[in-house]
């Protein structure tokens, strides 16, 4: 019986740091955030594609290959294309005008409703707000105050910027604090 045990507990490490060696493989290949991985790639703003396949990959959502027909400006060759078309069918995302714009800045309250819903948090309703630029009633409060009580944000000056681009550093921080 405690070989059993034992196996079992090696099979599960086995697991984990096969789990490990993949996600380090697949950001080291580019496909949670794709680029040169210096301090130039992480201060720039993340796309709309990136920040879909990054929640995608990290909240353990199934991604399936691309049929290329979702959107007109995501074409089977786009890298994020499966992850942008799975996501759309799991009601993630959604385009307008049967574009998807995957190439465009994600803005840091859009992020945040992404991030959310691929993770279930639990929506955040608090009467007084904790950023002073996310007023109580606005269509992204109750996700930003969502991250806000999972941990996920932080204050820094009191503002969480929601019109501004998140960056790719904000990006992982946030996905590192889930």
């Amino acid at each position: 019986m405690p070989k059993a045990k034992k196996r079992t507990g090696l099979y599960a490490g086995l697991l984990a740091i096969a789990a490990v060696l993949i996600l380090l493989f697949t950001l080291g290949q580019g496909s949670l955030l794709q680029g040169n991985f210096g301090n130039q790639f992480w201060t720039a703003n993340a796309t709309r594609g990136e920040v879909i396949n990054a929640a995608m990959i990290d909240a353990g959502h199934p991604i399936t290959p691309c049929t290329g027909a979702m959107y007109n400006d995501v074409p089977l060759n786009h890298p994020y294309c499966d992850a942008i078309e799975s996501g759309t069918n799991l009601g993630f995302v959604q385009g307008l005008n049967g574009q998807f714009l995957p190439n465009n800045t994600q803005l840091r309250a859009e992020a945040a409703k992404i991030i959310v819903t691929t993770h279930t948090l639990q929506l955040a309703n608090p009467t007084m707000p904790t950023y002073n630029d996310v007023a109580v009633g606005v269509w992204y409060y109750q996700y930003v105050e969502g991250l806000n009580a999972n941990g996920t944000t932080r204050a820094s000056s009191g503002n969480f910027y929601p019109s501004d681009p998140i960056k790719r550093k904000e990006l992982k921080w946030w996905l590192d604090h889930m």
